[in-house]
């Protein structure tokens, strides 16, 4: 993710310059990740000058680690416990198939087919 995040084409603003953050697609990024006071700081950041690209692409990688976390975690757990994957789609199998049968028997009973089993 880093290495996408870092690959994002920026313009050639100097670091001292002001930039605007509502044309970059850096600053765009992160406001789907940041909380609205962490978008104003950084807007404000990026309106004083002072601030390169690399900072504001480390922000937005920092900023989806943070939302991604929790994910990221049971994603690992997951990973380290195959047999646990395999209950919960055995489950879920179990749950798709008795809606499946519930809602199979009403479309036959509503088309006056007997019902199968």
């Amino acid at each position: 993710l880093r290495k996408k995040i870092m690959s994002i084409k920026t313009d050639s603003t100097p670091v001292e310059k002001p930039k605007n953050p509502e044309t970059c697609s850096v600053y765009t990024l992160y406001k789907l990740f940041a909380s609205p006071e962490q978008q104003a700081a950084l807007a404000e950041k990026y309106r004083a000058g002072g601030m390169g690209y690399g900072e504001a692409k480390q922000t937005l990688f920092e900023a989806a680690m943070e939302y991604f976390g929790d994910a990221r975690a049971k994603r690992q757990e997951l990973e380290a416990n195959p047999d646990q994957v395999d209950q919960i789609l055995e489950a879920g199998a179990k749950r798709a198939q008795a809606k499946g049968r519930e809602v199979l028997d009403r479309v036959r009973a509503a088309c006056g087919l007997s019902a199968r089993r």
